[in-house]
């Protein structure tokens, strides 16, 4: 061990002076500021590639650009313009989900398949303790939304219709909350969805 340990750290040294000898500096991201067209704030971002983005914010606001932010296209969403949307997950350039925030009725789930020309009210929280933090999809049908516990059971909605309908996980299939356990509801940031079946919520 004693003749390992020295040889180990050796090494070690030796790649690291070799890689800080040989790697250039990093280059700092390059920043372009660009213009929504909307007094609004803008909370979420989904970005479906290179060229198709989606935005949303208080006011019932979304946008979308399909050339790499060159353009923006932005809204209100009918009917929604009391609303704070806190998350948005862009499909494709045409297909894209919204979610408000809000205790009660005010947490909701939208979706349009025509790039924002209409919008389809798909949830409406009716448990007046709930409150909607956050959603993520594994693909293009099939989803989660996580709510701030509700008399110490954790609320999680998924849907596997492309949001046709939206089931509560049953609170028994969940560990119990901790008292008021929650999740930041900004920007979607509370829950990941990975591979086909798993969803990691920070609460």
């Amino acid at each position: 061990m004693k003749g390992f340990r020295p040889a180990g750290l050796a090494l070690c040294l030796t790649l690291s002076a070799t890689l800080c000898a040989c790697s250039p500096p990093p280059v700092p991201p390059e920043t372009i500021p660009q213009t929504s067209g909307v007094d609004a704030l803008l909370i979420g971002i989904s970005v479906v590639d290179e060229n198709v983005v989606w935005l949303s914010g208080v006011g019932g606001t979304y946008g979308r650009t399909t050339d790499g932010g060159t353009t923006w296209h932005t809204g209100v969403v009918p009917g929604a313009d009391t609303l704070q949307f806190r998350d948005v997950h862009g499909v494709d350039d045409r297909t894209a989900y919204l979610l408000s925030i809000g205790t009660g009725e005010s947490s909701r789930i939208y979706k349009t398949t025509d790039a924002g020309e209409t919008w389809v009210l798909q949830f409406v929280n009716r448990e007046p303790a709930g409150f909607l933090d956050c959603m993520d999809f594994w693909d293009a049908d099939n989803g989660i939304a996580f709510s701030d516990a509700v008399n110490g059971q954790f609320y999680l909605i998924t849907t596997a219709d492309g949001g046709k309908n939206w089931r509560r996980i049953p609170p028994a299939n969940l560990p119990p909350a901790l008292p008021n356990e929650g999740s930041f509801a900004a920007s979607g940031t509370c829950v990941q969805t990975i591979g086909e079946r798993t969803a990691v919520v920070g609460t």
